[in-house]
């Protein structure tokens, strides 16, 4: 007992005694307050102290730690630490600890801020972790903070503002009735001192959130070379996942959406009408992603990936759809694309670990046993491909966000791949060749698209943004017999 003592009288000599929360009971009964900091206080308002700065861990009393570490940590991530200590039960304890950190007001933001030792309400700013902000700038994960020394400073964690008016947010913090996520009058209830706002620098915003569906937009370039002027939309979905897009020979273009994980097929008439409603060819409802080709004898196959596997669905030259077989039972594909080459095969690439392999089926309907790995790159995130006029084929792959092309010539022999754009920003890829042999390929950057074309001598032209739009996730294309080129996008 002694020993004990003696090392909190060395502690309260070597560290500077933090503020506390509020007063204690013993330190209220000493003090003159006015009512209304006693009502508050009946309320479980404010706190009951707080210890010295602790290291992070099951530390003696009043250890310090030598420098205060503050590592970069998203807002996101800040309210979910928060979120983690509520309905836990914890009493107010400055001389405890709860995962490594002092279960006080101070030691409970520190938390929250994944902190490299328990502070205190007067040593956040000399540490220099926190910085003063307006009200005007809080966001999740900033704090209302009461520094004053002694015994009266306290600090809360703000999540967001609970009112149009910004008179009360929704803040976590640890008072002398526990762990709340409560509604707060800003800056803090009455009778607890000045609190200000401030800011952990180390708390960055979170990234924007990756967009994965939207609606369906249609661009025409015209046999002539011009495009279309502005992009019309042909699916007001709004939760149209990806499309996939086809050709028959008689000039019908047939364009299929992914929407909660169903196919949808709709249909441009030769006169450039298109299909009122879509229609429903899948209704599996675990279809992650989708490829389509149509084949010289006027029937079309779509593809849907369930499960990392692939299932393959016939649509008959009458216009009735078959059952869905399963051709590649991998497991662990991540993306298709499909095209026909001119003597009725149709070709499917599958996208496995980052490498790339085809698997054919014939003319005469049967399918090669065993998938052959054509590129095994090990890092490619997203694939398309487009057959050539002349029987040729050629695969696109996405690499750190630039795109690589390889041929499959005519002997069924695969050259090694070309790097077509270095622009290391792009997401994704798709393709379609014109009657003349001309190979068009769409790109996605910063949600614009950009078009370049491989000539029939095999030069690559520089890419030509099409589409400026800024929201674009996923692409498609095919061409008409006409000439005509037909760009999809998923806009969201």
């Amino acid at each position: 007992m002694s020993s004990r003592s003696a090392l909190q009288r060395s502690a309260v000599a070597a560290v500077v005694v933090a503020a506390v929360c509020t007063a204690s009971p013993a330190a209220l009964a000493a003090a003159p307050i006015s009512a209304s900091t006693t009502t508050q206080a009946d309320k479980g308002y404010g706190s009951e102290g707080q210890g010295p700065v602790t290291p992070v861990g099951p530390s003696a009393f009043g250890a310090r730690s030598a420098a205060v570490t503050a590592p970069t940590i998203s807002r996101s991530s800040v309210i979910q630490r928060a979120a983690t200590w509520v309905g836990e039960g914890l009493d107010y304890n400055q001389g405890a600890y709860h995962d490594g950190y002092r279960m006080d007001c101070s030691g409970y933001v520190s938390m929250a801020w994944k902190l490299s030792s328990s502070l205190t309400t007067n040593t956040f700013a000399g540490a220099g972790v926190t910085k003063s902000i307006s009200k005007g700038d809080l966001k999740a994960g900033d704090a209302l903070l009461n520094d004053a020394a002694g015994n009266s400073g306290h600090v809360a964690l703000f999540h967001k503002w609970a009112n149009d008016a910004h008179t009360s947010y929704w803040g976590y913090e640890f008072s002398s009735s526990g762990v709340h996520h409560r509604e707060i009058p800003y800056p803090y209830f009455s009778g607890y001192g000045t609190f200000l706002p401030v800011r952990n620098t180390s708390v960055v915003d979170d990234a924007p959130p990756v967009k994965t569906a939207g609606t369906l937009w249609h661009r025409e370039l015209s046999a002539s070379g011009n495009w279309q002027a502005h992009a019309d939309e042909i699916d007001d979905n709004d939760a149209i996942n990806a499309s996939a897009a086809a050709t028959l020979p008689d000039g019908t273009l047939h364009v299929f959406s992914l929407v909660q994980g169903k196919i949808y097929d709709r249909t441009r008439s030769t006169n450039g009408t298109w299909q009122t409603a879509a229609t429903k060819i899948d209704d599996n409802g675990s279809i992650k992603d989708l490829s389509a080709a149509a084949l010289p004898d006027g029937t079309l196959h779509v593809q849907a990936l369930v499960n990392g596997d692939i299932w393959d669905r016939t649509r008959s030259t009458n216009g009735t759809w078959s059952n869905a077989t399963k051709i590649d039972d991998n497991g662990n594909i991540k993306d298709l694309t499909s095209a026909a080459t001119k003597d009725g095969t149709l070709h499917i690439e599958a996208l496995v670990d980052g490498t790339v392999w085809t698997r054919a089926r014939t003319a005469n309907g049967t399918w090669q046993t065993a998938a052959t790995k054509i590129d095994d790159n090990g890092s490619i995130k997203k694939i398309s491909s487009a057959a050539l006029p002349d029987g040729t084929l050629h695969v696109q792959a996405l690499v750190n966000g630039d795109i690589w092309d390889r041929t499959r010539t005519t002997n069924n022999t695969w050259t090694n791949a070309t790097k077509i754009d270095d622009n290391g920003g792009l997401t994704h890829v798709s393709a379609a060749t014109l009657p003349n042999g001309t190979l068009h390929i769409q790109t996605v950057v910063n949600g614009d698209v950009w078009d370049r074309t491989r000539t029939t001598n095999g030069t690559w032209s520089n890419a030509t943004k099409i589409d400026d739009n800024g929201s674009i996730i996923h692409t498609s294309a095919t061409t008409l017999p006409n000439g005509t080129l037909h760009i999809q996008t998923v806009a969201s």
